[in-house]
């Protein structure tokens, strides 16, 4: 009784270590899957027309190829992004950040 009153907990702390290795491993992009992510998620807020997915797609792409977490400048590329956006797109992109932001507070 007292060894499974002892490896309950060491047993659930091991389960709790492997959920949070696992979970960590899911949220790493790679350059290419953080620029699909994203341009996949812009084109559903932003109706990006397929010539502006393309672009998204390379800009997003060229950017997280040549920076890291230490460098990322999300306002250089906010405006990397922008610059194709149309002025409707800019609006809704604006609103969409706005929103982005907000989230991320409450969490």
């Amino acid at each position: 009784m007292q060894l499974i009153k002892f490896l309950m907990p060491v047993m659930m702390l091991a389960v709790m270590f492997i959920s949070s290795q696992a979970f960590s491993q899911q949220t790493k992009f790679t350059p290419e899957s953080m620029a699909t992510h994203m341009t996949e998620r812009l084109t559903k807020n932003l109706d990006l027309t397929s010539d502006q997915q393309t672009q998204m797609h390379d800009i997003i792409l060229s950017y997280a190829t040549t920076h890291d977490k230490s460098n990322f400048d999300r306002k250089e590329l906010s405006g990397k992004i922008e610059s194709v956006l149309t002025d409707d797109q800019k609006v809704k992109y604006a609103e969409l950040k706005e929103k982005m932001k907000k989230d991320k507070q409450q969490k």
